[in-house]
């Protein structure tokens, strides 16, 4: 028989400052299928589940398991970058015993990426690893254009294969290209406040291998710019690791800069229209990315069995997903607090 997970959103301590009075509750569940309950998240299995929380926003996802029950917390390392004199304060913040400012800041200014290995694949397959990134890119920051000498505003031609990434853009954008032809701008709208309303997804399938570069999409010179993002790894079934490379697009459709082919022929890109949304409650939206949840499901296709979920949970909302016997669940907490299986996840902890 199912199992039921209780997701519940915490009220808020005090009234918020002006700057943060839409802050929420949001997280990142994978699962196979996935759910997302205040925020986004990934699943792998099924088990009925719900969570509660408080304003905030978080990242998980679920594997196979036989009870809804936490196995373990964790705060992996967040690392200083784009700009990284911001991160750099952020840690002495943390240092300093005051973790939950040092969250509000990173995420009203950006500076740091948390990228989160599965070293138990066993237990965390198809999913091998997930990475936040929030990052500022200011036009009158003198150190910025010092800082490009040691590291590019962003991922350089590197090579893939054998599994797909999923990037999920919250705020601000990339620039793909690729060699099999592809040139691409997607993302959010600049003045998207990321909440997840008007996101992004780009669902990449390696396959058989491909080169491709992620540059963060900057603007004009005089341009300053918010970026935030996850990135999912997920791997390929054995049997499908050599399929061909092709993506699939969710959201706003993505601007093809240049149809240009590089000597071989272009990457299969496929617009899937926007993520689907559910909100089964008042104050609960369910942004599903893959998988299912509430009823609504996500056009992805997928070759195994999962679901990627960003839940957002309103202060004192609560939200109940269906997971079956045998999965197990990754949640991570993007802003705000939660209680999930009578437990406090902190901001920016991983259960």
């Amino acid at each position: 028989l199912p199992l039921n997970v209780h997701l519940r959103s915490m009220a808020a301590p005090m009234k918020p400052p002006k700057i943060l009075k839409r802050w929420y509750l949001a997280f990142l569940a994978l699962a196979v299928p996935s759910c997302f309950v205040g925020g986004v998240g990934l699943w792998s299995g099924r088990k009925t589940g719900v969570w509660s929380t408080r304003s905030a926003d978080i990242f998980g996802h679920a594997t196979r398991t036989q009870h809804a029950s936490i196995e373990s917390v964790v705060k992996h390392p967040r690392l200083p970058v784009w700009p990284a004199w911001f991160g750099i304060v952020y840690i002495l913040m943390d240092l300093l015993g005051k973790p939950g400012i040092a969250a509000k800041l990173e995420d009203r200014f950006g500076g740091r990426v948390c990228p989160m290995i599965f070293r138990n694949t066993e237990s965390t397959d198809p999913f091998l690893l997930v990475a936040h990134h929030r990052h500022s890119f200011f036009a009158f920051d003198p150190f910025r254009y010092l800082f490009r000498f040691l590291l590019p505003e962003g991922f350089p031609a590197h090579p893939h294969r054998g599994f797909e990434t999923v990037t999920y853009v919250l705020r601000g954008g990339l620039v793909h290209r690729d060699s099999m032809g592809v040139k691409k701008s997607y993302g959010a709208p600049k003045e998207s406040t990321g909440d997840g309303e008007d996101a992004a997804v780009q669902w990449m399938t390696a396959g058989r291998g491909l080169l491709h570069e992620e540059m963060w999409r900057t603007g004009d010179t005089w341009d300053s710019s918010d970026q935030e993002l996850f990135q999912i790894w997920v791997n390929l079934p054995k049997r499908h690791k050599m399929v061909d490379p092709h993506m699939q697009m969710l959201g706003v459709p993505s601007s093809n800069l240049s149809a240009n082919q590089l000597g071989a022929l272009p990457t299969e890109v496929h617009e899937r229209g926007p993520i689907p949304v559910a909100q089964p409650s008042k104050g609960v939206t369910v942004r599903v990315v893959a998988g299912e949840a509430d009823e609504v499901s996500s056009p992805i296709e997928t070759y195994s069995d999962l679901a990627i979920l960003h839940v957002s949970l309103e202060p004192g909302s609560s939200w109940t997903w269906p997971k079956p016997v045998g999965w197990t669940c990754l949640l991570y907490t993007r802003r705000g607090e939660a209680i999930v299986a009578d437990e406090k996840l902190p901001v920016h902890h991983t259960a």
